[in-house]
Order: structure tokens, then C-alpha cells, then sequence
């Protein structure tokens, strides 16, 4: 019996040595586990860093690269410094088209966003009102040269009138341009 007595032990001893050593391993196990998830999170935040970086290179890329384009873009619109300028600018073409003008209002109304709600807080619409005096074809040439002015310009009315003498003969056509202008605030 002495043999089994120590056989018994020794199993026994096996049972408590695989016990504790399974107790180890999952222990270690769960460790690793941990360390895995940390070591997954932390390159999650790695990847996400790295994404973000990417993405301000190239947004700092972009914008290098349309400076240009910002900049000509800029002189779609009248700067509030410049709006005499622009006005002085319209009597020129007026003077060019051989008209004589009159500018009978000035003012600014708010430019409504994209939603079709809220004002936008960096531009505005500059009007104007200019009366022209002269012959038809010189009206139509200040027309064309409005419409094509390196500014976003809509003509909003435009009228045209014969003025003519006792005898029906047309002396001068006298028009009426509303206009407006994005303009910067």
C-alpha cells in the first residue's frame, strides 16, 4: 500500500501543480490579452494621428496650390474700402460709352446664403441706380461693358426711353440701370 499511498500523492501533487500552473496561464493569458487590446487601441490612435496629419498636409497643400485662384478670385468682389472706386469706375464706362450719368441711389442690401436663410456675414450687395443719357447705341454699349466688368454684376431693371422732340424725332434715349455687385463687408 505504501505505493499507492505515494502514488496518490504524486497525483495529488500533479492535480495542485496543474491547478496552480492553469491558474498561471490564464492569469499570464489575461495579461496579454490586455496588453493586446491597449497595444490595438493605442495604433487605432496611431492610424487616426497619422490620417489627421495626412489630411493637414494636404489641406496645407491645397491651399499653396490655389493661392492663385483665392486671390483672383478676391476680385470677383468689391472691397468696402474700394466701393467709391467702383463707382468712379462706372461713371468711366459711362464716359466711355459717350453717356452722361447720373447715380440717383447708392446702398447695400444682405446677400442670403445658399439656404435661402441666413445672411452671410462677409458679403453684401452693393446697388446702384444710374440714369444714362444718350443715343441708343451708346446705352447698349454701357450694357455690354457692365456686363462684362471683372465684378459678379446682375442688372436687376433696366429701362430704355425715347425722348424725342415736337416733331417726333428721337433726340436722346434715357436709361435706367439698377444694378448690384457682390461686395465684400
Amino acid at each position: 500500500m505504501g505505493l499507492l499511498k505515494k502514488t496518490r500523492i504524486i497525483i495529488a501533487v500533479l492535480i495542485i501543480l496543474n491547478v496552480v500552473l492553469i491558474t498561471v496561464y490564464g492569469a499570464f493569458s489575461n495579461r496579454i490579452n490586455e496588453n493586446n487590446k491597449k497595444i490595438e487601441n493605442l495604433a487605432k490612435d496611431l492610424d487616426q494621428q497619422i490620417l489627421k496629419e495626412q489630411q493637414y498636409q494636404s489641406f496645407k497643400n491645397i491651399l499653396a496650390q490655389t493661392e492663385d485662384q483665392r486671390d483672383s478670385l478676391d476680385s470677383f468682389f468689391v472691397l468696402s474700402e474700394e466701393t467709391v472706386s467702383f463707382i468712379q469706375e462706372i461713371e468711366n464706362l459711362a464716359a466711355i460709352s459717350s453717356l452722361e450719368t447720373e447715380i440717383t441711389s447708392v446702398g447695400s442690401s444682405d446677400y442670403i446664403n445658399l439656404d435661402g436663410e441666413t445672411k452671410s456675414e462677409k458679403i453684401e450687395y452693393l446697388n446702384l441706380t444710374i440714369n444714362t443719357f444718350g443715343n441708343w447705341q451708346s446705352n447698349f454699349y454701357f450694357l455690354n461693358l457692365l456686363e462684362n466688368m471683372p465684378y459678379k454684376v446682375s442688372v436687376n431693371r433696366l429701362s430704355l426711353e425715347s425722348k424725342k422732340d415736337g416733331s417726333g424725332q428721337t433726340l436722346l434715349w434715357e436709361g435706367i440701370f439698377s444694378i448690384k455687385v457682390l461686395k465684400l463687408k
